[in-house]
């Protein structure tokens, strides 16, 4: 057992507790306590999950529906008290922005032509009957209109459908470990 004293909080490296390795504090998640840092490596921590995730899958989807969840409500709840407010500075702010966002639209299709080949590829193919769009999230299973994902834009149609709330999670960091484990189960379920 590590006993914390003045000497430790000036470290420039810790023992991780689980793995018994000293490593540099920038391999350990900040965190507030006196320590200032976890007492486990991020690597020990992302295994540890990985692990409670792999053996419990319900654990996961409950703990992404918790998350989405209270983020959802917590902005639907500021945006029914104050329509009319939200309603005028997004319309403010799509008149103000326009021309910008048409620019930055036009430069983000040079940019990333493959990208909008998939997503060209896919439009057309929801058009034609090819593919047709669920009418919920395959995440939150949230009934709505669901926005496709690509997680390989050199396959067009294999998508995965998300409400917008999701869509945006996944892009975000703190989903992406979310998202890394519930692909790791599938992929492990799969080559099962």
């Amino acid at each position: 057992m590590l006993i914390l004293t003045q000497e430790v909080f000036n470290m420039e490296s810790y023992v991780c507790e689980i793995c018994g390795v000293e490593k540099p504090i920038t391999d350990f998640y900040k965190e507030v306590s006196k320590r200032g840092h976890t007492k486990n490596c991020i690597e020990c921590i992302k295994k540890r999950k990985k692990e409670y995730y792999k053996n419990n899958p319900e654990k996961l989807k409950e703990t992404i529906k918790r998350d989405n969840a209270g983020r959802v409500l917590r902005q639907r709840g500021y945006s029914k008290r104050n329509k009319e407010k939200v309603l005028k500075m997004n319309t403010e702010q799509y008149y103000k922005n326009r021309e910008k966002r048409i620019e930055y639209a036009r430069e983000h299709r040079k940019k990333f032509p493959k990208q909008e080949h998939a997503h060209q590829v896919l439009r057309s193919a929801i058009r034609s009957g090819q593919i047709i769009r669920p009418d919920e999230c395959e995440i939150c299973h949230k009934k709505c209109k669901p926005q496709a994902h690509h997680e390989d834009y050199s396959k067009p149609l294999d998508v995965i459908w998300l409400c917008r709330s999701c869509h945006s999670l996944v892009h975000r960091d703190y989903f992406n470990e979310y998202a890394r484990l519930l692909n790791d189960i599938k992929k492990e379920s799969e080559d099962e």
